[in-house]
């Protein structure tokens, strides 16, 4: 062996050895770094200062930032029953944490109990504006209300229009249904038990037009939620609608949107589809939300039960979603279910609230392994919630970041189950600030 080999067999020797020290150190990194446990997640309850007058309860509840303050206000109609009528009032409760301070804006409603609310921008000015359903005894519609941009005594003005409907509305969902860049409407009619779309007539060039009349659709349904959104990844940007049915063993179905055709304009239009899609047909949920579990860029969604752990239906290409039963019967007869990221590792949690204990639970996502081609999850954390009275359970839930320091917070309602002279004023809201260390 000449010098010249001896020197080159030292390198490659060398190099071999650096080579394998730094894969075993990158293959240590890459351990510890699907191993890295994410924050503890942590809560601190905080109940609401006002509680609700004598015989009412809160039916839906929403957030955004309707005041431009960058502040989290949250929205919810509020039903007072006084036989054999219920009337309902809108609340926005602004700037939790903000320098202002908290102002309540009651705003009445002159209708029967509502029970549907959304938030969007349905205009496109730049202002979030209210859409919820309407009943006065006489007709049934949806009500808009625009965000004007202004305020009088620290409360938001907005104009008001009503949309008729031929049966009543107990489910909104938002989207952009046609691909035209603006948000459109689909309704669950309770009594049809019909999903109906209504299209958004804004044009760049013109103002403010309102929407189309019903598009029927006479799918067998009793609809509790609907969430609209893009789910098989349309090049033409076109939201499906995935909806939730009350019927046992209906379960929950996604209308994939394949295009609306409307003769001139926005006339006679309909739905082109015919192709839909039906998940857990066996049993009911109880609610259901839509997010990415795997980080792949394409939506999942979830189900909540009364009589189920939580179900995850995980994006598997060409409109087919894999289900997964959550692990240790998560969410075993939850009322509804909510989902951000809870501890910062960038991956959406799942959180239920849970009536038969009075608590929250969260399950913290691990990630999805490859290998065994599922989604990973921690130990569930759990909250008992403090409750102000008898009677009184966890209804609505929702997520958002109350006070701006980058964590998502929960908000939860504690309704009444049981109404009368006898049982006092006991619902309020719950607000559980999240505290986690990261």
């Amino acid at each position: 062996m000449n010098r010249f080999t001896k020197f080159s067999f030292c390198v490659m020797a060398l190099v071999a050895l650096i080579w394998s020290e730094r894969s075993e150190i990158y293959a240590q990194n890459q351990i510890k770094t699907m191993a890295r446990p994410a924050a503890a997640i942590r809560f601190r309850s905080i109940l609401g200062d006002t509680y609700l007058a004598s015989d009412s309860r809160p039916t839906a509840l929403a957030s955004a930032d309707l005041n431009h303050n960058q502040w989290a206000d949250f929205v919810y109609l509020n039903s007072t029953i006084r036989p054999p009528q219920s009337f309902s009032t809108l609340v926005i409760h602004n700037d939790l944490f903000g320098k202002t301070g908290t102002e309540d804006c009651i705003y009445d409603m002159y209708s029967y109990e509502q029970v549907a609310l959304a938030v969007a921008d349905l205009d496109k000015d730049g202002w979030n504006d209210l859409i919820m359903d309407y009943h006065t005894g006489l007709e049934n519609g949806v009500q808009v209300f625009r965000n004007s941009g202004r305020s009088e005594a620290g409360c938001t003005i907005f104009e008001s229009t009503r949309f008729h409907t031929p049966d009543e509305p107990v489910a909104i969902g938002v989207g952009d249904l046609n691909g035209d860049g603006y948000l459109d409407l689909a309704l669950g009619l309770q009594i049809a038990h019909e999903i109906h779309f209504m299209l958004n007539k804004q044009t760049i060039s013109e103002l403010w037009r309102g929407f189309t009349d019903s598009i029927y659709l006479t799918w067998t349904a009793f609809p509790k939620q609907v969430i609209v959104r893009d789910f098989d990844n349309d090049p033409e940007g076109r939201a499906d609608v995935l909806y939730m049915q009350r019927n046992l063993g209906k379960g929950a179905w996604i209308a994939w949107n394949e295009g609306i055709s409307c003769e001139s304009g926005f006339e006679n239009c309909r739905w082109l589809s015919t192709s839909k899609t039906q998940y857990s047909s066996d049993i009911s949920p109880s609610g259901m939300v839509a997010q990415d579990l795997n980080g792949d860029n394409k939506l999942d969604f979830s189900f909540s039960y009364f009589n189920s752990p939580v179900i995850n239906f995980i994006w598997s290409g060409n409109r087919q979603f894999r289900a997964e039963i959550s692990p240790n019967l998560f969410g075993y007869n939850a009322s509804t279910i909510a989902s951000d990221d809870y501890n910062g590792d960038g991956r959406k949690d799942l959180a239920v609230l849970m009536p038969d204990d009075n608590s929250i639970r969260i399950l913290p996502n691990n990630g999805y392994d490859s290998r065994a081609q599922r989604m990973t999850w921690s130990p569930e954390q759990k909250s008992l919630l403090p409750f102000p009275g008898d009677y009184v359970v966890p209804n609505l839930l929702l997520s958002a970041d109350f006070n701006r320091d980058g964590r998502k917070d929960l908000l939860l309602s504690e309704g009444k189950t049981i109404f009368g002279p006898n049982y006092p004023a006991s619902s309020v809201f719950n607000l559980l600030l999240n505290k986690s260390n990261y």
